[in-house]
């Protein structure tokens, strides 16, 4: 069988070969010079080709052709990047045939070498912070750079050669920091090598604002002690200072700054009271010390107390007594005035009355009377106000003034026989004293005329012991069955008020008015004091027979034994109102104390001792006896001062010539008195010497008053 067929004939079938000259695969350091082209034969074809590249940094030349021929492969490191990069190039014929080539690049950084690969910083936030070094280098040298990724991270130089050597520096107060843990980090850089970052820590430790003391008070406890105080303040950064304040002063509190700066040497702040802005009694405030140290706020609290008493002018005497009879006159009168607070306040007196002049010099006030247009037989009465204009001065003080002007000369002795008298009183500027028996009815008698010239009945079941305020307004007595204590207008002998105590009260109890600091008190030996104003209680623990200094600073308690006891005392708005009873400080009075005195300065107490003959004198200042007064006989029971300053010792003498001695301030004998009838005696404590000094009264144990003259 014949079959038909057809032949086509080509040329001989060929592959497509790619040869490079050098390998493909290199290795370069970043910022090196390109490597050498690699040459890249084309074979085994006689048809057309092309070469392409599948990556940036594979730069093709010549990459055409027909038949044998070659393509140049070239390196563009500009645009590799760090690290292993891989890329082909495909050679493709016109047939379709194709050969692929690997090739692959590693770039490799160059590596900083450094001393540290990191810091750590510790410190006092606002402290000083000691710098650290770092040296550095790399490969093949260079330059370098660096930065920071915090504002408180420094290094210094910014910039330079390699190798290089750098100052790590620490400032907080650039972004503020606080005290606490905070971390940054700067890096090195180089053109011809790889960044290296090294890392900062920094522990700042919160400083320590402290304070010399955290309670400052002013006044002292009186408030009248207005001395400056010191706080000093510390805080503990080292030589650097930072900005303090103090907040939230009060008024009534001046300070010599009230902000500055304070590290650890420490700055004082002298705080003063502001006395005008100052209320009476006590304040207390919190104000705060704060130091901005960075970001840390310090804050320290100090708690201010100012004590302000109510300032005053004040008398030395508030209520005197002059006197105008034939034969003698006492009509010219002294006062020492001072300011409470020790200051130099200007102040004026003024009389109410034509007949009593005033006049000042310093700060003596001589008070003057003029009993020539004044009725006879009669007391007449004068008001001398003391004022001050000073900004924070109390009401003005006042001193009553008795101005007895008499038609007759009083009789050397005269008596009076009561039923059963056995308490006696001087009134303190008229010449008045008061007796009763012990019952419910008081007499007041004219120690100059002898008469009775007041009495008051239903006072109370049983009387007690007497006392009278200093200037005469009001008269206490004690109502022992009543257990309580009467408060008398003295004029009129009427009943104002009554203060009930808590014990029981003995006719041996006694009284005293004083007026310690302005401010009169009534002080009892049995548990209490009253404050006349208010009736405020107060609570006290004296015994016996009581004597006190003009002042009323200090108290004398005589116990019927061989021991007496001194209280200094003081008394301040403060608190509404406050008694400040010092510490019983001892004193011997002889075998058997019965009576006490203190002199007009207060420079020596007297004591009547029941079983010695003579008074003896002590010293205030050291509470010793330093001697006995002359004269005196029996046994000594009664001792007065009287307003010149004499002292009176009246005794237990019934057969003897005199029972009382007189003796000038300096305890010299002036004069000897026989007060009792012959073979009588004075009652223990019921001797008293009229305001104005110049008339002597007792009670004999026969109920007898008796007056006597004694004359200036």
């Amino acid at each position: 069988m014949q079959l038909p067929y057809d032949f086509t004939v080509k040329d001989g079938a060929t592959s497509l070969v790619a040869q490079a000259s050098a390998p493909l695969d290199l290795t370069l350091n970043v910022g090196s010079n390109a490597p050498a082209p690699v040459s890249v034969k084309v074979l085994g074809i006689p048809l057309s080709w092309t070469a392409t590249s599948s990556a940036p940094w594979l730069v093709l030349k010549n990459a055409s052709g027909t038949g044998i021929g070659s393509f140049t492969v070239e390196f563009d490191t500009s645009k590799a990047i760090e690290g292993v990069q891989s890329g082909t190039i495909v050679v493709k014929s016109s047939d379709g045939q194709q050969v692929q080539l690997a090739a692959s690049l590693s770039m490799i950084s160059k590596s900083f070498t450094v001393s540290q690969n990191g810091f750590t910083f510790t410190a006092v936030n606002g402290a000083p912070i000691t710098p650290q070094k770092i040296t550095f280098d790399l490969e093949g040298g260079g330059s370098w750079s660096s930065s920071s990724n915090v504002s408180w991270l420094n290094v210094t130089p910014e910039n330079g050669s390699l190798p290089g050597q750098a100052t790590v520096s620490i400032n907080p107060a650039k972004g503020a920091l606080a005290s606490g843990p905070h971390n940054g980090n700067f890096v090195l850089s180089s053109p011809s090598g790889k960044q290296r970052s090294v890392s900062v820590s920094l522990n700042l430790t919160r400083p320590v604002l402290s304070l010399s003391k955290n309670i400052i008070s002013l006044g002292g406890t009186f408030g009248r002690d207005f001395t400056n105080d010191t706080v000093t303040m510390h805080l503990n950064t080292l030589d650097s200072s930072w900005p303090w304040k103090l907040n939230a002063l009060p008024t009534w509190v001046n300070a010599s700054a009230q902000n500055g700066e304070v590290n650890q040497n420490g700055t004082s702040v002298r705080l003063t009271a502001n006395l005008q802005k100052a209320p009476v009694g006590s304040s207390t405030t919190v104000v705060h010390a704060t130091a901005q140290v960075n970001g840390d706020t310090l804050s320290n609290p100090i708690t201010l107390t100012i004590n302000r008493d109510q300032q005053k002018i004040l008398p030395s005497e508030t209520g005197l007594a002059m006197v105008s009879v034939p034969g003698w006159s006492r009509l010219v009168r002294t006062v020492t005035v001072r300011d409470n607070f020790g200051a130099d306040t200007d102040w004026s007196a003024s009389s109410n009355q034509n007949w009593l002049r005033v006049a000042r010099n310093g700060n003596q006030l001589t008070l003057t009377g003029d009993p020539s247009g004044l009725p006879d037989d009669v007391t007449s009465y004068a008001t001398v106000t003391l004022s001050s204009n000073a900004p924070g001065v109390s009401t003005p003080e006042v001193v009553r003034v008795a101005l007895w002007k008499g038609s007759k000369a009083p009789e050397a002795r005269s008596e009076i026989q009561t039923h059963s008298s056995t308490q006696l009183l001087a009134d303190t500027i008229r010449p008045l004293v008061y007796v009763h028996e012990t019952g419910s009815t008081l007499d007041a008698y004219n120690v100059y005329t002898g008469q009775k010239v007041a009495s008051s009945t239903a006072l109370g079941n049983r009387l007690g012991a007497m006392a009278m305020s200093a200037n005469g307004d009001y008269l206490y007595v004690y109502d022992i069955a009543g257990r309580s204590i009467l408060v008398l207008n003295a004029q009129t002998l009427a009943k104002l008020t009554t203060w009930t105590l808590p014990n029981e009260i003995s006719p041996f109890s006694n009284l005293l008015s004083i007026r310690p600091n302005g401010e009169e008190l009534v002080i009892t030996n049995v548990g209490e004091a009253f404050r006349v104003a208010n009736g405020q209680r107060f609570q006290v623990n004296m015994k016996g027979a009581l004597a006190a200094t003009r002042d009323g600073n200090r108290v004398y308690s005589n116990v019927e034994g061989a021991t007496g006891y001194a209280f200094d005392m003081d008394f301040t708005a403060i608190g509404g109102g406050s008694l400040h009873l010092g510490a019983a400080r001892w004193f011997g009075v002889g075998t058997s104390g019965r009576d006490i005195a203190v002199s007009p300065d207060g420079k020596r107490y007297f004591m009547a001792a029941g079983a010695d003959q003579r008074c003896s004198v002590g010293d205030a200042s050291t509470l010793k006896v330093i001697g006995d007064l002359p004269g005196g006989e029996g046994n000594a029971r009664n001792v007065e001062v009287d307003s010149f300053g004499r002292v009176y010792c009246g005794g237990l003498n019934w057969y003897g010539k005199a029972d009382v001695w007189l003796h000038d301030s300096n305890g010299v004998e002036l004069k000897q008195f026989r007060v009792t009838d012959y073979s009588s005696e004075l009652q223990p404590r019921q001797m008293v010497i009229s305001p104005d000094g110049m008339m002597l009264i007792g009670l004999s144990h026969n109920f007898k008053l008796i007056m006597m003259r004694v004359g200036p």
